[in-house]
């Protein structure tokens, strides 16, 4: 089964204004193959790529747990690829910097 018919009920919300400055541009949750994965959010890096940061757990002596991750590049671009797809039709295309957030698939 191809990655974006197992990837639904996408949502997202934009960060606000100062965070925007950061980076960061807003927050993601989705289902993926009958799990829902939250806590997800949407940055724009220095380089100006759009990326999906997975959600860390610190231990009590910091280091940090993912408790969902991709497991390697390739299911990352393609995570990315239909995340990213859906949020320019939930944002009017302008690329996750604007619009009020929403659902999609």
């Amino acid at each position: 089964m191809a990655v974006d018919q197992i990837i639904t009920n996408i949502r997202y919300s934009p960060a606000l204004p100062p965070d925007r400055g950061t980076g960061l541009l807003g927050y993601l949750e989705f289902d993926l193959a009958g799990l829902r994965i939250s806590g997800v959010t949407l940055r724009r890096t220095r380089h100006g790529r759009l990326t999906l940061s997975f959600p860390v757990n610190h231990d009590r002596t910091g280091r940090q747990h993912a408790p969902v991750r991709p497991l390697n590049a390739r299911a990352r671009a393609e995570i990315e690829r239909v995340v990213l797809d859906a949020i320019g039709t939930l944002d009017g295309g302008t690329g996750a910097t604007g619009g009020d957030g929403g659902q999609a698939k």
